[in-house]
């Protein structure tokens, strides 16, 4: 944590939002190192530990999903009443912008890296350098085709809270502060010397809501629309500015200057006991409950059918109902060739064995003056 502070220039971690999953060891690091830093923790690995410790923990999940999202306290204690455990979620502050509640963005570049993490760490450090560079230059492609000043992202989401629009219906006081309807619920919205919603998912995210884009309309028209809204860290120049350092290209490792003084050798090999293991990663019994049943289309597990019920998931040795008998095979309606062959003993010239297993003595064949094979042409 220090040399990334220090390479990253972070100093006190002020307006740095982390984002972090089971790791309790960077609990007590970044509260000594980046004491100014919000550190969050991952809602999927919450959800994780409780179903660890409560397992009729299904039903609650839209409710942890909502208590996760909440942009305000009322709203956060509301979904509480629910489970009382759910309080370890913790409100977001309105510092950082950012309203993310997951993991989701080392998890991504962790499943870019996975033929990456078998190799040494030279190749390791090389991928991870190659992916930056091709990374970075998809974005600068992207970004010089964008005519907007705010990011496609930003709008995007603009757009799916506008269709909220027609649930929404702003009242003023003359003085730009409007108290919005929603559905049950109301609204105190400012947008003339500053813009606020008490609703607080524009001062967590930056981006405005719906209730601010219906006040919007009636206060000032079509002369501030709702990209005006938008907070610089939205901006296409904030954008720009995060991919202006550039990754220079290196040349390949037979032009790499070399030390004698320090030489690297690799470590011994380990043979560990046991199958040896993948590089896969772990998946928790939380994930894999949520998943479906069916297997996936890249999946090889083959699917388990019982010949007694005709149902899958179970074989005939533990299935819970009654063996039910099998019908007799029916007649092949063109049987083979060998099938009415019948064995005849050359000895005894009865049917039903062979020379082999015949019991009676064996009979001398008569001799003949012929000799053996084909006859011979004159």
């Amino acid at each position: 944590m220090d040399l990334l502070r220090e390479d990253l220039g972070l100093e006190d971690g002020n307006g740095l939002a982390l984002s972090s999953d089971q790791q309790k060891g960077l609990i007590y690091a970044i509260k000594k190192v980046l004491p100014d830093a919000e550190h969050r923790m991952c809602a999927r690995h919450i959800f994780a530990n409780l179903q660890k410790r409560y397992k009729q923990m299904g039903p609650l999940r839209k409710a942890f999903g909502k208590c996760a999202r909440a942009y305000n306290e009322q709203v956060f204690k509301k979904q509480l009443e629910a489970y009382e455990e759910l309080k370890k979620t913790g409100i977001f502050s309105d510092i950082t912008k950012s309203a993310s509640v997951e993991n989701n963005i080392s998890e991504s570049y962790n499943a870019v890296l996975k033929k990456a993490h078998e190799k040494p760490i030279v190749g390791l450090l090389e991928d991870i350098r190659r992916h930056i560079m091709a990374s970075n230059l998809a974005k600068i492609k992207e970004m010089e085709n964008v005519t907007t000043s705010v990011t496609p992202k930003a709008l995007a989401t603009i757009k799916k809270r506008k269709k909220n629009l027609k649930w929404c219906q702003p009242m003023s006081n003359g003085r730009g502060i409007y108290e919005v309807d929603h559905g049950k619920n109301k609204y105190v919205v400012h947008v003339r010397d500053k813009t606020s919603c008490s609703c607080r998912e524009y001062d967590v995210s930056g981006i405005p809501c719906c209730h601010i884009m219906c006040a919007l309309f009636p206060e000032c028209k079509e002369t501030k629309l709702p990209e005006s809204v938008f907070l610089d860290w939205f901006s296409l120049w904030k954008w720009k500015l995060c991919y202006s350092s550039l990754m220079f290209p290196v040349n390949g490792i037979e032009l790499w200057e070399t030390h004698s003084d320090v030489v690297v050798m690799p470590p011994p090999d380990r043979i560990m006991p046991g199958r040896p293991k993948n590089n896969d990663r772990v998946r928790d019994p939380s994930e894999a409950a949520s998943q479906p049943s069916q297997p996936s289309q890249n999946s090889q597990k083959a699917i388990v059918t019982c010949s007694n019920c005709l149902q899958t998931g179970h074989n005939i040795r533990t299935c819970p109902q009654e063996l039910v008998p099998k019908p007799p095979k029916p007649v092949p309606l063109f049987p083979s060739f060998h099938a009415k062959s019948v064995l005849t003993c050359s000895n005894c010239l009865q049917t039903g064995h062979n020379k082999r297993k015949c019991k009676l003595e064996p009979v001398p064949k008569p001799s003949s003056n012929q000799p053996r094979g084909r006859p011979w042409k004159k």
